[in-house]
């Protein structure tokens, strides 16, 4: 009726009994959800006649509908998939979306967060940390980190989500995937300072299998490279071959490396996985179409939408999230290199 409030999409969720993004797949036909859920939020939407309103919103809230997604590399296709996903989903829900890629740049996030500002967004997303403390900056503005916290992030308030692999986890069970295959001698690639609590994570977790598994001085399998690209996993791994180091696996932390490890390791005369076992991270477009399918470890990603656009929308309406932390597990998809 004229005059009555429009309903929100977390009233929408509320009543169908779903969360909010749950609401998103539906209204974007996208993802899993049964014909019993679909009828239920369709029902709602339609008895509430729900359409995003844009201009009201504006004017209740003082800001644009529109979210800022910062991402350091888009030629990371794990980062790819989500931003895509985060995209296509928000506008379903009548938010555009600002994408911005800081190419890891402190000088270049702190830029586009005072743009962001100074376009009245309603909530920024971070993908995979953030390299500027910008606390002060953005005050209570809803804000969601996917993929790792930031070192400076000790308490979380009521505007603040923090989703994140369990990066423990996920380096025990790759170790444990290549030690079960019967690999002895794994190299762990890594950098030197240690600067993200990812790969502390992941070391700690490669570390404990080893240990478990009666390997001592895990420390002496842990390899310094200059980064994680392709052309890098192709470096170190040349270097390793001529260099004449003993390894029968490699745990990397992403997909391009591993990529890169392979094309060496074949130049090299090295058959894969009979002599030398490789395991990738990220489970990329790369990993299952590359000519030897990569083994890889996949991050739940449809979770890390899902909860993001739950936590965000219901900030941004004004509640408390939830949670103010998710920590999520991955699986191993193991394919031809191992």
């Amino acid at each position: 009726m004229e005059g009555e409030k429009p309903i929100s999409l977390r009233e929408i969720a509320q009543i169908a009994g779903v969360s909010v993004a749950t609401v998103s797949r539906v209204i974007h036909k996208n993802g899993r959800f049964s014909k019993e859920t679909e009828a239920r939020v369709r029902e709602v939407i339609e008895r509430y006649h729900y359409s995003p309103d844009i201009t009201a919103q504006s004017m209740r809230t003082k800001r644009i509908p529109a979210v800022g997604i910062l991402y350091p590399d888009l030629a990371n296709q794990h980062l790819a998939e989500i931003v895509v996903d985060l995209e296509e989903r928000f506008f379903d829900l009548g938010y555009a979306t600002f994408i911005c890629g800081t190419r890891g740049n402190a000088a270049r996030e702190e830029a586009y967060i005072q743009l962001l500002r100074q376009h009245k967004v309603s909530g920024l997303i971070f993908l995979f940390g953030a390299r500027v403390d910008h606390r002060a900056e953005i005050g209570p503005l809803p804000k969601v980190y996917i993929g790792r916290t930031p070192s400076y992030l000790q308490d979380l308030d009521d505007r603040t989500v923090v989703i994140e692999t369990d990066h423990v986890h996920s380096g025990y069970m790759a170790a444990n995937h290549l030690l079960e295959r019967g690999c002895r001698r794994i190299l762990f690639p890594t950098r030197r300072p240690l600067a993200t609590n990812l790969l502390q994570g992941r070391e700690k977790g490669f570390s404990r299998a080893l240990i478990e598994h009666g390997i001592e001085n895990p420390e002496a399998y842990m390899v310094i490279v200059n980064g994680f690209k392709e052309e890098h996993g192709y470096r170190s791994a040349k270097e390793w071959i001529e260099k004449g180091l003993d390894f029968d696996g490699i745990c990397a932390n992403n997909d391009r490396f591993a990529i890169g490890c392979m094309r060496a390791l074949i130049e090299g005369g090295i058959s894969i996985p009979e002599q030398v076992r490789v395991l990738g991270h990220d489970d990329t477009l790369f990993a299952r179409y590359n000519l030897k399918r990569l083994s890889s470890i996949r991050d739940p990603l449809e979770s890390f939408c899902d909860l993001a656009i739950d936590s965000l929308v219901s900030m941004m309406e004004g509640q408390t999230p939830e949670q103010n932390h998710y920590v999520l597990q991955g699986r191993v998809i193991r394919r031809e290199t191992t």
